[in-house]
This record gives C-alpha cells, sequence and structure tokens, in this order.
C-alpha cells in the first residue's frame, strides 16, 4: 500500500504547507496524534487509505486460503451476469474484510473514552467517518470478474467470481476526495443551549439539542447509516473540531 500512496498522493499535494512527503507513509502515528496534523486533508487521507487497505489485505487472503476463519466471498449472483455464465469461482471476501477492518481499526478510537462533545471525541468521530469512507469506497468499487473456458479460446464459457479493485485504483479514487474535502467545525449557541454544526459553504448553522444530536451521531456511526451532504464523502476536521453533520436520510453512493 505504501508504493500507492507515495506514487499517487506525493505528486499532487508534496508543495502542501503541513505535509512532509519523505515522511508521510512511516510517520501515521504522527498524524493521528499531533493537534495540527490530525487536522489536515492528509489526515483525513491517511485514515481512508489505511482503513481500505486492511480491508483489501484481509478479503484477498481469504480468497487465497490463507487465513483460517474466513473463505471465498459467498456474494450473490448480480443480476447483470449472463444466465449461461457459471457463477462461484473464489472471489475475494469482501464482506468478510470489512467487518475485520471495522473491528480492528475502529476499536482504538472507541476505547478511548472521551468525555461527550470534547475536541478529542469530535476528532474520534471523525477518524471513524473517514475509515468508514476508505471501506464503503472499496466495497462500492469491488465488480465481478469473468474467465473465459473452451478449447482454443471460444469462449464458450465463463466463470465469474467478485473481485476487488487493486490498491492503485483505490488510491487514486480517494486522492480525488482529497481534492474535495469538506471543512467542518462545532459551534455552541451559549443562549439556546444547542450544539450547532456549522459549514463555512452554507453560510449557515444548523441546531438541534444537545443530547439528541450527540446521540444521532453515535448511532450513525455505530450503525454505519452514513449520510451524505451533496455527494461528499471525505472531510476533515478544522482547527477547532469536527463532527459530522446529519443533514438528512440518504443512500451511501460515491
Amino acid at each position: 500500500m505504501a508504493p500507492v500512496i507515495l506514487v499517487q498522493f506525493i505528486k499532487s499535494v508534496s508543495s502542501s504547507r503541513s505535509f512532509i512527503p519523505t515522511n508521510f507513509v512511516f510517520q501515521v502515528e504522527r498524524l493521528a496524534n499531533e493537534n495540527t496534523c490530525s487536522r489536515s486533508r492528509e489526515a483525513a487521507y491517511t485514515y481512508s487509505i489505511l482503513s481500505a487497505g486492511v480491508t483489501h489485505e484481509i478479503g484477498r487472503r481469504c480468497r487465497l486460503g490463507l487465513l483460517q476463519s474466513c473463505g471465498c466471498s459467498q456474494a450473490p449472483r448480480p443480476s447483470s451476469i449472463n444466465e449461461k455464465w457459471t457463477w462461484g469461482g473464489c472471489g475475494d471476501n469482501i464482506e468478510y474484510g470489512y467487518r475485520f477492518s471495522r473491528d480492528f481499526i475502529d476499536v482504538r478510537e472507541k476505547e478511548e473514552g472521551f468525555p461527550k462533545r470534547s475536541t478529542d471525541h469530535g476528532r474520534s468521530l471523525m477518524n471513524r467517518w473517514n475509515n468508514e469512507v476508505g471501506r464503503r469506497l472499496l466495497k462500492r468499487n469491488t465488480r465481478p470478474k469473468c474467465k473465459c473456458h473452451g478449447v482454443s479460446g471460444s469462449c464458450n464459457m465463463k466463470t465469474c467470481w467478485m473481485q476487488l479493485p487493486t490498491m492503485r485504483h483505490m488510491g487514486a479514487i480517494l486522492l480525488g476526495k482529497y481534492h474535495t474535502a469538506k471543512r467542518i467545525q462545532v459551534m455552541i449557541d451559549f443562549c439556546k443551549r444547542k450544539l450547532c454544526f456549522y459549514r463555512k459553504l452554507m453560510h449557515a448553522a444548523i441546531c438541534k439539542s444537545k443530547v439528541n444530536q450527540e446521540k444521532e451521531i453515535e448511532k450513525e456511526v455505530e450503525d454505519e447509516k452514513i449520510v451524505l451532504y451533496k455527494q461528499n464523502l471525505f472531510f476533515w476536521m478544522t482547527v477547532l473540531i469536527i463532527v459530522s453533520k446529519i443533514e438528512h436520510k440518504g443512500q451511501w453512493a460515491p
């Protein structure tokens, strides 16, 4: 995964003020822990690409039979596959990789136990949001792949299975999200005792009660019912704090 980040990411953002190209891959912990770096587009990209990378590696290892706890994908036959073709080749186990990545990577953020509505708690929620971005985009870009069978390459028969995209392809997708990342911050209205979520592009604050908003945010992350705003999946935090704002109900889409 390191070559993916180096080839596609460094070429694009090597002139960034808060980015050090030669150290990027090897300083994930610094990006995750230092206040300045953890509130940047680079940190958002880091969390997403690492989450996607873990999901990809586990899903592929399941297919290759290198893990005893999982096997080939059991995904149902897509409607786009020709009825005459055989469905059942050993595909990448994206579902198992997804669950493993979620349990393995997100557990650290959950175990920190930051006080509710604190800066650290907001950063933890956003880290988990960006982790989810990497996993969901990898899952949505998993496609059926078919292999021909027949005499002299006649391709009379085909066997099809689900295959994960390459990490180079995922790096390109997330690089696009990096360039369209949105800055989010939290504002507290002390007069109305509300927790207000503000987007500079909207020039407006949308307020809900502290208790209800906090519950909705937690439920949003825990249940993975990620809600979109104008198809933007990638977010990064301000110098203050970021928490994902629930704009409206919708379906996840890249």
